[in-house]
């Protein structure tokens, strides 16, 4: 309706989930990044929260948008429902039947029959489920047991859970611990800052086609006010908006444009108990008005100088406990309560970046010790290594067991089965590297893009043909482990500057097609 008024070319503000207006914000960076590290490390079951509203469909979206070519996947957002209801949801969406009368193992043998295919193509399986604060505990626990399915060594499922914050409260019961146990990977999803939603409006009516300011600064300091951050409380406080300023036929939406009349009342976190009704109906409120008022308010105070009811017009009312202490002493405001929430939430993530950081250091300073030798032999030898040393170096470098870092995107080194079928390289049919000299040793100076590992030739072998595709060729070198397993690097090159290694993995990483990477020198 007020599209063409204000130069639009389609509604900025939709409620629907959409990829075409996505808003990096620190809490979808945040949720991608958990997501992210979750299914590279092989995580059996990571866990999405956050309140209504806040973008966990998106980020859903989004996440199956970028691992599309590494997994086959299932997303199941009708959760209010049994077990064996859930896993005829899951075989439909794969497009499998089933025999009438099936039960739960017969419907479990069918989803285990097609997840092995799936993982003999060289994927695994990818269940994600929304809403997933309505399933009962009898079926999650049956969807942690979905993560047994398989061999030993062998995973072939990995499970996203998405849910409000009822969620965490469910999985918390007792009967559910084991389910607890296989979750080590956990974000609770933050609402957007004050400058973010001033980024956000901005951001969604340039998608729309208003590149320049439409909202005044005090619109959108209201908007954010009213809403507390939800991206969805922004997307109808700014919809409304407009189109006020269009009745009233202005150029651009102020203060006064924005009304909280219909605004759906916001949720509780839920660290924090619903606080009981008052008893006074006109003390509860609609919806919250702003930041600072309690999302309950106190009992409303008496008038002044009330008439004093007679004894016998008073109703009889059993004896009861003292009555406890009012709302507004013990609900702290609701801008309180978001704001310990999200230092909470941000010192958790501080102290997962610095365990990150801190592995990563001494991955680092492991490998790079492995390949220079020890550090007292170069200081010892003033940085002088023969030929024969550099390549006695170079091959007896292992990734090691489970090679968390060296995994192809979104995989884990423990789902290969087996090593190279033999001790030759492969090359990519798509113009291939230059083959070493004679002597089997590529030059000195050498450079290659290591982007993966793999223990299971098909896989490496499929892989390769998803990087061919992409341009970049690839050779599979095989690596003996000190403990004698083999396994095969997917290697990008050669490359003679390391600028042109990274502009390479800056692209393949754009594309999703890799999530680690790292510059050898032969």
């Amino acid at each position: 309706m007020y599209q063409a008024h204000f130069g639009l070319h389609s509604d900025p503000f939709a409620l629907g989930p959409s990829l075409r207006f996505l808003f990096r914000s620190h809490a979808h960076a945040e949720t991608m990044a958990h997501l992210g590290y979750g299914l590279e490390q092989g995580e059996d079951i990571i866990l999405i929260s956050g309140a209504i509203g806040m973008g966990k469909t998106l980020a859903l979206q989004n996440l199956q948008a970028k691992v599309s070519q590494l997994f086959r996947q299932v997303l199941v957002n009708v959760t209010n429902v049994t077990f064996p209801e859930f896993l005829k949801l899951v075989l439909h969406e794969l497009g499998e039947t089933w025999p009438e009368g099936a039960d739960t193992a017969e419907l479990v043998c069918i989803l285990k029959d097609h997840a092995e295919k799936v993982h003999a193509d060289g994927k695994k399986l990818l269940l994600v489920v929304d809403e997933a604060q309505d399933l009962a505990p009898a079926t999650l626990e049956g969807i942690r047991l979905l993560t047994n399915i398989g061999q030993p060594g062998k995973q072939i499922f990995q499970i996203v859970l998405s849910g409000q914050p009822s969620l965490e409260q469910v999985i918390a019961q007792p009967e559910l611990a084991q389910l607890r146990q296989r979750i080590r990977i956990h974000y609770r999803m933050e609402p957007l800052t004050a400058k973010e939603t001033v980024e956000y409006i901005n951001h969604r009516l340039a998608v729309a086609g208003r590149r320049d300011a439409l909202f005044a600064p005090a619109a959108i300091a209201r908007i954010h006010a009213l809403s507390g951050g939800v991206p969805r409380l922004v997307n109808h406080l700014a919809s409304q908006a407009l189109l006020a300023a269009y009745v009233d036929e202005d150029a651009k939406v102020e203060a006064s444009h924005v009304a909280a009349e219909g605004l759906p009342a916001a949720p509780l976190p839920v660290d924090e108990p619903a606080p009981a009704a008052p008893a006074a109906p006109e003390a509860a409120r609609s919806h919250p008005a702003a930041d600072v008022e309690p999302i309950v308010a106190a009992p409303a105070a008496p008038p002044a100088a009330p008439p004093a009811a007679p004894p016998q017009a008073r109703p009889a009312a059993a004896p009861q406990a003292p009555p406890p202490p009012s709302a507004a002493m013990r609900t702290p405001p609701r801008d309180f309560r978001l704001t310990r929430r999200e230092a909470e939430s941000r010192q958790r993530s501080r102290i997962f970046v610095l365990i990150w950081l801190a592995i990563v250091c001494l991955g680092a300073i492991g490998a790079w010790a492995l390949l220079r030798g020890d550090p007292g032999d170069r200081a010892s030898a003033a940085g002088r290594r023969t030929p024969a040393a550099a390549e006695t170096s170079r091959e007896s470098v292992a990734a090691p067991a489970t090679e968390p870092a060296g995994g192809p995107p979104a995989e884990s080194a423990a789902d290969a089965t087996s090593g190279a079928e033999d001790g030759s390289s492969q090359t990519a049919t798509t113009s291939g590297p230059v083959e070493p000299p004679d002597g089997g040793a590529y030059p000195a100076g050498t450079l290659w893009l290591h982007v993966a590992s793999f223990q299971d030739s098909t896989r490496a072998t499929r892989y390769q043909a998803i990087l061919g595709d992409a341009g970049s060729s690839a050779t599979l070198r095989p690596v003996v482990l000190p403990d004698g397993e083999p396994w095969l690097r997917v290697l990008l090159g050669p490359y003679t500057v390391e600028a042109d290694a990274e502009s390479t993995a800056a692209r393949l990483e754009a594309l999703g097609l890799i999530t680690f990477h790292r510059v050898l020198n032969d």
